[in-house]
């Protein structure tokens, strides 16, 4: 490893921070497919990206280069609990007791907020992590010194939300410890929550798009949104990113007159030419044929 690197391995660190108790240097790192993690980062370690993702192999065929050492994470978990995790940080406050020394993280996408308590084990037990609520679209943490609430940034609702205990709640209670969860599929219930998934959908496709792969069927088979049943918008997008579906422009006509069409017929135009000289230079020419 280059000593200018502190640590390597990680694929796309989404949030980082540190434990103002311990100061431990605390990172969550977005998988390709199969896995989200969270690491300690410490100096020189590797984390394994591309030949590992999370506790099973990566994307990178092959073995691992002689000598690597690769650092387990503390946590993953798969695509059935969610496909883009956010950190967060370790609550050291004291507006609520139960949380004080508890990792909190989210996953963009399924909206899950969890809070996991490292005991040192590796790999560590899933009772240690649990589930407090569940918001879509949550990008980042923070703590309001002000007050000890724990914000949230939500990007699909535009807006910061704050973390608040509500004992009194009704329907059917949160799994106590994450390997309770099972993966099911959230009713659109609300405005607010279809239009975030409309959002998520959009991007998406646009990002499907710019790789060019037609997902127009694709997505009314896999994805139950309507506005992707608008093929016009599809194939104007479409339109814009490939070259090669662009409308093709009419050729330029060239400012020289083709033969034939605006000018007279060639012999009739010898013959103007032949009346228009004098007598001496057309017999000139005879002579210059006869010869």
């Amino acid at each position: 490893m280059r000593t200018e690197f502190w640590a390597v391995g990680l694929r796309n660190p989404w949030r980082m921070s540190f434990d103002s108790a311990d100061g431990k240097l605390w990172c969550a790192d977005v998988g390709l497919v199969t896995r989200e993690e969270i690491n300690h980062i410490t100096r020189g370690a590797n984390y394994g990206w591309e030949y590992r993702e999370g506790l099973v192999a990566g994307p990178r065929p092959g073995p691992a280069p002689a000598g690597a050492q690769f650092t387990d994470p503390i946590w993953d978990y798969p695509t059935s609990q969610g496909f883009s995790i956010t950190g967060g940080f370790v609550y050291r406050g004291t507006k609520f007791p139960d949380l004080v020394g508890h990792y909190l993280f989210s996953d963009y996408v399924t909206g899950r907020l969890w809070a996991l308590v490292d005991n040192g084990a590796r790999p560590l037990p899933a009772t240690q992590v649990r589930q407090l609520t569940s918001e879509i679209g949550i990008t980042g943490f923070a703590l309001d010194p002000r007050t000890g609430d724990v914000l949230l940034a939500d990007y699909d609702s535009n807006m910061i939300r704050r973390l608040a205990s509500n004992p009194n709640v009704n329907g059917t209670p949160l799994p106590a410890t994450l390997a309770g969860h099972r993966r099911v599929h959230q009713r659109r219930d609300s405005h607010g929550r279809a239009r975030r998934r409309r959002l998520r959908a959009q991007r998406l496709l646009l990002v499907r798009l710019r790789e060019k792969i037609p997902l127009v069927r694709a997505a009314r088979h896999h994805l139950n949104f309507r506005f992707l049943q608008r093929r016009t918008v599809v194939a104007a997008r479409w339109r814009c990113l490939d070259k090669t579906l662009r409308p093709r422009t009419p050729p330029r006509r060239s400012r020289e007159r083709a033969p034939g069409r605006d000018a007279p017929p060639r012999e009739n135009r010898r013959r103007s030419l032949r009346r228009e000289l004098p007598i001496e230079h057309r017999a000139d020419q005879r002579h210059a044929r006869r010869r």
